[in-house]
């Protein structure tokens, strides 16, 4: 096992860096957005951060929501570090407690998940890159994926 000392630091941040908890459970994308196909874009993103995924589904707010939330499950100890750490990968987003039913087609948590991130119209369609407002690396040509 390493002991993680080999990572890059960053030393332009001025901000305290809060411990990033990635995994201890499961996080569902839900979409709350007016936007189709937006769940899975994200939960596959989110998977490229290194959070560990349940299946994407449809939140069932109404009307749609315009801000994305971060649900957790208080009862679950492992939740609530996963959902600050998805919060501030996402812009700094809303964490809050929730209780059954939930605003989700299942009105569940999914299985081995207590975060739930309810995608609302502010962040649905967008990289992940956009939401952090990561500076395009000089180019305009996009990173080239295939030789011709």
């Amino acid at each position: 096992g390493g002991t993680g000392d080999s990572l890059p630091v960053d030393s332009s941040s001025t901000t305290t860096t809060l411990p990033q908890t990635f995994t201890g459970t499961n996080v569902q994308v839900a979409n709350a957005s007016v936007q189709n196909g937006v769940a899975r874009m994200m939960t596959t993103a989110l998977l490229g951060l290194g959070f560990t995924m349940a299946d994407a589904t449809n939140g069932t707010a109404d009307p749609k929501l315009a801000t994305s939330r971060v649900l957790y499950n208080a009862s679950d100890p492992t939740a609530k570090p996963v959902a600050d750490t998805l919060a501030a990968q996402l812009g700094g987003l809303p964490v809050e407690a929730a209780n059954l039913p939930l605003p989700v087609q299942s009105g569940a948590w999914a299985a081995g998940s207590g975060v739930i991130l309810l995608l609302g119209n502010d962040l649905a369609g967008k990289t992940i890159e956009q939401i952090q407002g990561v500076p395009q690396t000089g180019t305009t040509q996009p990173p080239a994926t295939s030789t011709p």
